[in-house]
């Protein structure tokens, strides 16, 4: 500043205030960052992640790659530059998070019940997370999910400190309900012959794996049975 004094003019550098900076964490790559002087100023420097100061006025608007960042500002006066340069530090993130839903997954079935939930997020500025369940709005992620047997969705999303989004669904199958075996042939009863032919049907929407036991011992579900006389058991567990 410039005072008038008895004994003469005082110089001195100004002083620099900071009058609209970036957030900590910001999304975009493009930031402004507004000044002023305290003081009479003839000019301001701006350095930028311990650069050379160069020429700049307010606004000062430049590109950031994604990381930290650290931009200094000075006014320069007849007396030369603030001594105490005023720092803006933040840090960039224009990258979204990574969302992995581990269960439920896509064209997964499922029969627990409750259906437990696990996911990650990975970001280097973490946030906030969402869940949704069948198309219902986005709320608090539960830990399990209880619902009927059919079909189903769910869906995570994710906001990192920059505000970057992210969402991951999965569609999948809940079938809550045992299938229903029905076992023709053998039945309970006393059978002549070697072989036995083997017939049986499964009530079930959702088909999966079909085994057979012959005396507790690993058989085929669809040949005949060669058997010798006596009792025996066949199993068919699906």
């Amino acid at each position: 500043a410039v005072t008038d004094s008895p004994l003469g003019i005082i110089c001195e550098p100004p002083n620099t205030q900071i009058d609209s900076a970036p957030g900590a964490v910001v999304g975009d790559a493009q930031q402004s960052i507004e000044f002023s002087p305290i003081g009479y100023a003839e000019s301001f420097e701006c350095s930028i992640d311990g650069g050379a100061w160069t020429s700049c006025d307010s606004p000062f608007v430049q590109d950031y790659t994604d990381g930290p960042h650290v931009v200094q500002v000075r006014a320069v006066g007849y007396a030369g530059p603030d001594p105490t340069p005023e720092r803006v530090e933040f840090v960039v993130d224009t990258t979204a998070p990574l969302v992995i839903l581990d269960a439920p997954t896509t064209g997964g079935y499922y029969s627990g019940d409750p259906l437990d939930v696990e996911f990650q997020v990975i970001d280097a500025n973490p946030g906030t997370n969402e869940c949704s369940v069948d198309g219902a709005s986005f709320g608090p992620c539960p830990e399990t999910i209880d619902l009927p047997d059919g079909e189903h969705t769910f869906c995570v999303r994710s906001t990192d400190a920059a505000g970057n989004q992210a969402e991951e669904c999965a569609t999948y199958y809940f079938d809550g309900t045992p299938p229903t075996v029905i076992l023709h042939n053998p039945q309970a009863q006393i059978y002549g012959g070697f072989s036995l032919y083997v017939s049986w049907d499964v009530m079930e929407p959702n088909l999966g794996a079909t085994e057979c036991t012959l005396d507790g011992v690993s058989a085929s579900c669809s040949d005949a049975l060669d058997l010798n006389d006596g009792s025996h058991t066949f199993t068919v567990t699906h």
